[in-house]
């Protein structure tokens, strides 16, 4: 197979567009450069993956509530990541990891990891730094200060 991005602008240059949906039709012959990426379980598995995705969908239902007396949509649980010991990632509802000091300065750390993967993602683009500014909604204090600055979440 040649380079993944190349493959799909090939789609995209047969097809007129590029969706998942077009990926998978092209991808259906066995034939296809990216067939075993895209076609890569059994049909039954792959129904069992489909309904466990659906499953997670509805673990990220979001409600209106407040927080800090501020309107707010949360989703209803926070994901808390698998271990060693246990290796599946399960859901907590949102109002417990709030109460909870530990959990919810667990859950801020996530939210300034989350923040500094946006930032450079998108910090390349010079519009980018100017429609964080011009959001009158968003609060300038420093994440740094407030959490600490280290990446891995400890100081």
């Amino acid at each position: 197979m040649g380079n993944l991005r190349d493959e799909l602008l090939a789609i995209r240059a047969k097809r007129g567009l590029l969706t998942p949906r077009i990926v998978y039709e092209e991808a259906k012959t066995k034939s296809h450069p990216l067939h075993d990426q895209v076609i890569d379980m059994p049909m039954k598995e792959a129904a069992e993956a489909h309904y466990i995705a659906n499953a997670a969908r509805l673990l990220r239902v979001t409600f209106r509530t407040e927080v800090d007396g501020r309107p707010a949509d949360l989703r209803s649980f926070w994901v808390v990541k698998g271990s060693e010991k246990g290796p599946e990632s399960h859901y907590v509802p949102i109002e417990e990891v709030i109460a909870n000091p530990v959990s919810r300065a667990i859950m801020l750390r996530q939210m300034l990891r989350d923040w500094k993967r946006f930032k450079a993602r998108y910090q390349v683009y010079s519009e980018f730094t100017e429609m964080v500014f011009n959001d009158h909604d968003f609060d300038f204090t420093d994440p740094d200060e407030q959490f600490g600055d280290d990446e891995n979440g400890t100081e």
